[in-house]
């Protein structure tokens, strides 16, 4: 026989004398009532008999004579002792029994976390209660430091701190313990770098700090204009990798430009608008032009050097050759003409051998403007010229040649022998003039011929004697004279 069911019995035995002696004492009535225990109503004396304790016999919690030291609250009889009490695997507390279960039945307990005495982990350890999944966060902290609800686990706060893992050991796109964890997204950049290389915040994925070298895929992977910036709408057309001009990761700038890369480029304006690239109009002084780069230049490494074709241009002279401007102006020294460059120069390799067409000199007030030895030929220029102030076109009269057109008057204020002189600018005295110290004038009455000089022996400084003039080459002599006596005299000793 069970030791609980003697305990029982020994109990009942007790009860019954109980019931005997307090009919005897208290007389009939009391044990007309007693006799018929399914006629008692247990509810009188505050402990109903409900649930499962209604087929309990008396014997079964009253174990003394004494009815009032029956236990009223579970956790009396509930010990193991007068009842089966918590088992090993019981939760931890010290609530009274019917906080969770009732009277039915042990397994219908409402479980209250409320009445727990001890931590989480003294329950939820795999066989008192469930505790982490396979799928659950490495950590050693206390299940509360996250989870703040009783009833779910889903609604738990991650202590990030108290995390032992990597991030992708959580972070994985993946269900941990019913709680959807986030990963890398789609767009996310192709690493195989740890999550806190570039996050350093556990509150937000923004802000992230980006490290290249941490990337395992091209530039173009994430630099496509989705996931990362990409070519704008001014980038270089080409299909070559990003790398090969771009050097740094900090920025775009500095990019080491290979026109050799540039594969899907016609010709070199396409970049060279002035948007993409520097074109023309970026420099003032290029030459106003509609012609390809190429024409003129064949480097990719600088402007300057370009072979220069005025074919290529497609304006005119002056709109480069001007103060100020992308060519060669005029010279201080050039011709004052307002006439277009091409009436003159007919030639793009050089300034000089242009063709002068005097008529073009259309701010010139006279030849002597230009003709002063700076911008052209002057007086200056020929040492034989006559020394005079009168204008050049007093005497020249052709565009042409300097030769002709001397006019004496306008010697002024000079005597003949200013210029007719020894490496003078006019004939100096002839080897068979007369020998006289005199001045031209005093036999020279004309200046459009030596000959018919009006010759005045007294105004002559005339040498010692006829003979030194009159010997036939200078002057008639003798010989000149058929007729004349033969004579060694002097002319003088007949010709008075």
């Amino acid at each position: 026989m069970p030791r609980l069911e003697r305990e029982y019995r020994r109990c009942a035995g007790i009860m019954l004398a109980a019931v005997i002696c307090a009919v005897m004492f208290f007389g009939g009535a009391a044990f007309a009532q007693s006799a018929d225990p399914a006629a008692f109503d247990h509810a009188q004396t505050g402990f109903p008999l409900t649930g499962s304790h209604a087929n309990v016999p008396c014997e079964g919690c009253h174990i003394s004579t004494v009815v009032s030291a029956t236990p009223s609250r579970c956790s009396g009889c509930h010990i193991n002792g007068i009842a089966p009490g918590k088992q090993a695997g019981h939760v931890m507390t010290t609530a009274e029994c019917d906080t969770c279960h009732s009277t039915v039945s042990y397994s219908a307990a409402r479980f209250q976390h409320v009445a727990i005495s001890g931590t989480c982990d003294s329950c939820h350890d795999g066989v008192t209660a469930s505790t982490k999944s396979r799928s659950h966060i490495a950590t050693s902290n206390a299940c509360a430091s996250c989870h703040t609800s009783a009833s779910v686990w889903t609604t738990s706060k991650v202590d990030h701190t108290q995390v032992m893992g990597t991030c992708a050991s959580c972070h994985d796109g993946n269900m941990h313990d019913g709680m959807a964890v986030t990963g890398k997204s789609a767009t996310h950049i192709v690493t195989a770098a740890e999550c806190t290389t570039c996050h350093t915040s556990t509150v937000t994925w923004k802000g992230a700090t980006f490290d290249h070298v941490n990337v395992t895929g091209t530039c173009a992977s994430c630099h496509n204009g989705t996931d990362a910036t990409g070519k704008g709408q001014l980038h270089i057309a080409t299909s070559n990798v990003c790398e090969s001009c771009h050097a740094s990761t900090a920025n775009w700038t500095g990019a080491k430009m290979d026109h050799g890369q540039a594969t899907n480029v016609d010709s070199c304006s396409t970049c060279h608008d002035n948007k993409i690239a520097l074109g023309a109009a970026s420099f003032a002084k290029h030459v106003p032009v509609t012609a390809e780069c190429s024409t003129c230049h064949t480097s990719f490494t600088s402007f300057t050097g370009g072979t220069f074709t005025h074919a290529a241009a497609d304006t005119n002279c002056v709109s480069c050759h001007v103060s100020g401007g992308s060519a060669l102006p005029k010279t201080s020294m050039h011709l004052l003409t307002s006439d277009a460059c091409g009436a003159c120069h007919i030639g793009f390799a050089a300034f000089t051998g242009a063709k002068m067409d005097h008529a073009q000199a259309t701010k010139v007030a006279q030849c002597s403007t230009c003709h002063a030895n700076k911008i052209a030929l002057g007086k200056a220029s020929f040492a034989t010229h006559p020394v005079t102030n009168a204008e050049c076109s007093s005497c020249h009269t052709s565009f042409t040649s300097f030769s002709g057109g001397l006019t004496h008057p306008d010697t002024t204020g000079k005597t003949c022998v200013s210029c007719h002189t020894k490496g003078g600018s006019g004939l100096p005295k002839s080897a068979t003039h007369i020998v006289t110290s005199d001045a031209c004038e005093k036999c020279h009455t004309g200046f459009a011929t030596f000959t018919g000089a009006k010759m005045d022996h007294a105004q002559t400084s005339i040498v010692a004697q006829c003979t030194t003039c009159h010997d036939n080459v200078i002057a008639l002599g003798k010989s000149s004279f058929p007729t004349h006596p033969a004579t060694s005299a002097e002319c003088s000793d007949c010709h008075k």
